[in-house]
């Protein structure tokens, strides 16, 4: 073991003190070092920072250890035309009892997402965005989107787009050319839009393929009451995956992107025609899931227990690759974390449970 000195920014109240690492040897030539701790040597017993622990010579945890800024779920939420018909006033409740006609259209809405994939849509609100009060047409995309979740917050995602949540690491966004939304204030000047100059038509003249603006949003912002700034789509922490054949063509070919007619049968049909699907509401290409598949949140208690219950369901998981059955020969098992996620079986909780966390 051994032990070195070095500066660097305290971050909280110090600048240019001095730290002292404890190091040892993890390799027998010495050629790698594992920092054991990092203390600081400044002793100002009057730092009372409760993050970094510096006060007294204290271990530096922030920079020793792993630590997280963002999380690595992204929630997939759907379910917002099942609560409207069946239980439309489900947040306003102050007990959990839920109506139970919405068990049986969320445990087939389930099973279809687990069968064929999330889907991916396209609407005329997707196409056109503002800037300074003037429109942004775009040429038409199909998208999946997702939220950056904090399962406390969860109820907030589901009241505006449905009970239930399909949680993914995320690798399975970013392995389909996904990325985080960028959004911007309507009224003020940004680095985007402000080269194009309005066409004849008043809009935005922004060329075609400008894919980057499929990743542009408004803040959609307003004021509360009190004249407090309000971001509602900012809140959201939205990223998506974006397609098109265009998009293929001019950056080739995504895997884990599948077109519907290759994927509809006759179970697909059934499911569209048992609940009313309008054909302008079908979806185009649909992103089926893999061993990224981390997690479930439903609706309800109640659609939990059922779903546990169904075998069919569970076994779907495994019989359409998204899981596999961990083998029996211990050699086969994988050596890190990441060869482990084809074997990971998606947990789940219920809604009402994520207030807690």
């Amino acid at each position: 073991m051994a032990n070195t000195k070095y500066k660097r920014l305290c971050c909280f109240k110090h600048t240019g003190i001095v730290f002292e690492h404890s190091l040892e040897n993890i390799t027998k030539d010495g050629s790698s070092l594992q920092v054991l701790a990092s203390r600081c040597l400044n002793k100002d017993t009057s730092c009372d920072s409760l993050n970094c622990l510096y006060a007294g010579g204290k271990c530096d945890p922030f920079f020793d250890l792993q630590h997280a800024i963002h999380s690595d779920f992204l929630v997939y939420w759907t379910g917002k035309d099942i609560d409207d018909k069946y239980d439309s006033l489900w947040e306003q409740k102050n007990e959990p009892k839920l109506d139970k006609n919405i068990i049986d259209p969320y445990i087939d809405r389930l099973k279809s997402i687990l069968r064929y994939g999330l889907w991916m849509t396209s609407s005329e609100n997707d196409q056109q965005t503002f800037y300074k009060g003037k429109p942004i047409k775009r040429a038409s995309f199909w998208r999946t989107c997702f939220t950056e979740l904090k399962l406390s917050e969860a109820r907030v995602h589901a009241k505006r787009f449905g009970r239930l949540g399909i949680g993914l690491k995320r690798p399975f966004v970013l392995g389909r050319r996904g990325s985080p939304i960028v959004y911007y204030r309507e009224e003020f000047g940004n680095w985007f839009f402000e080269p194009f100059l309005p066409n004849a038509q008043g809009e935005i003249g922004i060329p075609v393929d400008a894919w980057w603006s499929y990743y542009l949003k408004s803040m959609n912002e307003g004021k509360t009451n009190s004249g407090y700034m309000q971001y509602k789509n900012f809140d959201e922490s939205e990223w998506r995956i974006i397609y098109s054949p265009e998009i293929e063509a001019k950056l080739g070919v995504v895997s884990g992107i599948d077109k519907i007619e290759d994927k509809i049968d006759g179970n697909f049909r059934a499911y569209l025609d048992k609940y009313s699907v309008q054909k302008s509401k079908y979806p185009k290409y649909l992103l089926p899931l893999d061993k990224w598949f981390a997690f479930i949140i439903y609706p309800s208690l109640a659609v939990k227990v059922v779903a546990e219950k169904d075998d069919t369901l569970w076994k779907i998981i495994t019989d359409e690759g998204i899981k596999a059955d961990l083998p029996s020969d211990k050699s086969k098992w994988p050596n890190g974390s990441a060869g482990h996620e084809t074997y990971s079986k998606p947990f789940g909780i219920d809604l009402d449970a994520c207030k807690n966390f």
